[in-house]
């Protein structure tokens, strides 16, 4: 709990990376009690919190509260576009470790390599693995699939709880992109999962998120 220096009352703090918007008028946060006296169903909480945000949550180490409202608030949806040449995919997360943590879990113990195959935990069997083109550890590395299709991974500088990753994946005109955010989704999510139960000192190369 956070106190105001000015004698407020105190104020929760919020989970990494989400907005706090103020509750409709009229509306009380979840566990309020109503002017009669009576305390809201779960149902009515369970609506005001999705109509304003998260409210008063607590101190949030592992980072299972930030991926609750991850999945609550749909931020674990990637998109697909049509480029130049062929389709996109693209994913941008905030995570709950720092990049260094991130890549040791992705690469575990298998560091990555220009012109070899990128470790496991950067594929999915949608982009299987194929020659790494370019490395720069813990921030971001690119891999080919096929001949005209990479998978670029970047941990990037975010809210000073955890690196923020952007994932693109491109490819030919008829990539089944259905099937490609599928995987893309499926894995990130185990490494979101993997992550929150990884301490917090668990390091790979330095480097900058």
């Amino acid at each position: 709990m956070n106190t105001d220096p000015h004698g407020d009352a105190p104020r929760g703090d919020t989970p990494h990376d989400l907005p706090h918007h103020p509750a409709p008028s009229g509306s009380a946060p979840p566990g309020a009690v109503s002017p009669s006296g009576s305390a809201p169903s779960d149902a009515a909480s369970d609506a005001t919190l999705s109509a304003a945000g998260p409210i008063g949550t607590v101190h949030d180490r592992s980072g299972a509260l930030h991926e609750s409202y991850v999945k609550r608030f749909g931020l674990d949806r990637g998109g697909a576009e049509r480029a130049e040449g062929g389709s996109r995919i693209r994913f941008e997360r905030q995570l709950v470790r720092p990049a260094e943590t991130v890549w040791a879990v992705l690469s575990a113990g298998m560091e990555p390599v220009a012109g070899l195959p990128a470790p496991e935990g950067f594929t999915t069997e949608k982009a299987p693995a194929g020659p790494v083109t370019e490395v720069r550890a813990p921030n971001s590395l690119t891999y080919s699939w096929r001949q005209h299709g990479t998978v670029t991974w970047e941990l990037m500088g975010g809210t000073g709880h955890g690196a923020r990753l952007v994932l693109v994946q491109t490819g030919p005109e008829d990539l089944d992109t259905d099937a490609a955010l599928a995987a893309w989704r499926t894995r990130i999510e185990q490494l979101a999962e993997e992550l929150v139960r990884t301490r917090t000192d668990v390091r790979g190369p330095r480097g900058g998120g």
